[in-house]
């Protein structure tokens, strides 16, 4: 009896003790739905746009640790999603990118056929970061890592976080979420760019920086989703880099 009880005893530290090693991150009971993602490291992302069909659009992050999270926004699982990568699955996914070498790759690829969509794959490494972004065409080993991470996307237990219903309310307070920071190529005209997305209300605000094609541009944050608006600017061939504009702080 003696034994059983101490055995028992035994259980319960080992459970504090893995419990403790998870504070900050998951809330009592490990529940994902309620992890802070704010404090988990990004790996790696894949992106898909819309194309002439039903083409499943979403956005998913795999962090460090294994977590991934899943943004459905068309033709697929719709809100926010959440689940806990094995460890191998981990491993796996770490040795794929790594072999890829992703550094030696363009940032883009211009596709031959239009109604693909558009794919966008980015790589988080030692605080920098990798993005590649293209339809047909592009190298094997970066196929490679895009089927990985559809594996991931692919699976069957994602938990719900929320149900996408908010648009705005749910984005960081310093978030301008009618606002983005876009920096195009050199050749291209904002003015003739910004009106491809004229059903989004997009429009030219200012300059950041004329001399490297760097500009503020606004849309309709209320008649469309702050993030899905963001996932297709980004995933445009046009653009080198796009973020929300941020709230200035003293």
């Amino acid at each position: 009896m003696k034994q059983i009880v101490q055995g028992l005893l035994m259980v319960c530290f080992l459970a504090m003790l893995t419990s403790c090693g998870t504070s900050g991150v998951f809330s009592s009971g490990n529940n994902l739905a309620s992890t802070n993602l704010e404090k988990l490291t990004p790996l790696a992302e894949l992106g898909k746009g819309p194309c002439f069909g039903q083409c499943p659009v979403f956005n998913m992050i795999v962090y460090d640790n294994g977590i991934a999270t899943y943004e459905g926004k068309q033709h697929t699982r719709q809100g926010l999603y959440i689940r806990k990568m094995s460890d191998g699955d981990l491993k796996d996914l770490k040795t794929t990118l790594e072999a890829a070498k992703l550094w030696e790759f363009k940032d883009a690829y211009r596709g031959r056929l239009p109604d693909l969509q558009t794919v966008t794959i980015v790589y988080h490494e030692d605080g920098l970061t990798k993005k590649i972004i293209g339809k047909d065409g592009r190298p094997e080993k970066v196929m490679n890592v895009q089927a990985a991470l559809e594996q991931i996307a692919n699976a069957t237990d994602w938990q719900l976080r929320n149900d996408g219903g908010s648009n705005v309310s749910d984005l960081p307070a310093h978030i301008v979420a009618n606002q983005m920071r876009v920096r195009v190529h050199d050749n291209v005209d904002i003015y003739v760019w910004a009106r491809k997305y004229r059903k989004y209300g997009m429009r030219v605000i200012n300059p950041i920086s004329a001399s490297t094609n760097y500009w503020l541009v606004g849309y309709n944050a209320q008649k469309n989703d702050p993030r899905e608006v963001l996932a297709i600017v980004q995933a445009d061939l046009q653009v080198l880099d796009a973020e929300f504009n941020r709230q200035a702080t003293n």
